[in-house]
């Protein structure tokens, strides 16, 4: 016995308004987190470009959120999600001095999503890093652990974002 296929397909029933508001808010969690990782990796390679360009050391490091000159310094908690700066570190002691230029500064991230790492990287006057290391990107909701990024940084400087899965020695949420 043959039937024809007469072209009318079932369609998938949908649950409602749920379905929808779903895959919104998929949307906006997941592109959140993928700009908030392009932009510190901006930063990261501003701060490489401008170490060669001015031939000194350039930091970039947790801030404080103090917007005076006088009260603006590195955190030593290495939580990144209260913002970042980027500094001219002119007397290579790698802190924030009233005199040193700051060269860009981020606010908080939105959404209260986690960035951790080391407390500063230090870029040397060829475009080389201090130390390698990475940072984690989480989101706050636990729904989405595996959009999480690492933000890699090479001994050469360079600097890469990184989807899940992370390679060995880089850490998740």
């Amino acid at each position: 016995f043959f039937q024809a296929d007469d072209g009318i397909r079932d369609q998938p029933r949908s649950r409602g308004l749920g379905d929808v508001y779903k895959r919104q808010v998929d949307f906006v969690v997941k592109n959140r987190l993928k700009t908030q990782a392009s932009e510190l990796r901006l930063t990261l390679a501003s701060a490489r470009v401008e170490a060669i360009r001015r031939g000194m050391r350039v930091v970039v490091c947790p801030w404080n959120g103090i917007d005076t000159l006088a009260g603006a310094k590195c955190t030593t908690a290495a939580e990144w999600a209260n913002g970042w700066f980027s500094f001219a570190d002119a007397d290579m002691d790698g802190t924030y001095d009233a005199n040193e230029e700051t060269l860009e500064r981020h606010a908080a991230l939105e959404g209260g999503d986690l960035l951790t790492g080391p407390d500063k990287f230090v870029f040397r006057s060829d475009g080389t890093v201090v130390d390698s290391g990475s940072m984690t990107l989480c989101s706050s909701d636990t729904d989405y652990e595996d959009d999480a990024r690492a933000i890699k940084i090479s001994n050469v400087g360079r600097v890469r974002v990184l989807l899940q899965p992370f390679p060995l020695g880089v850490s998740g949420c």
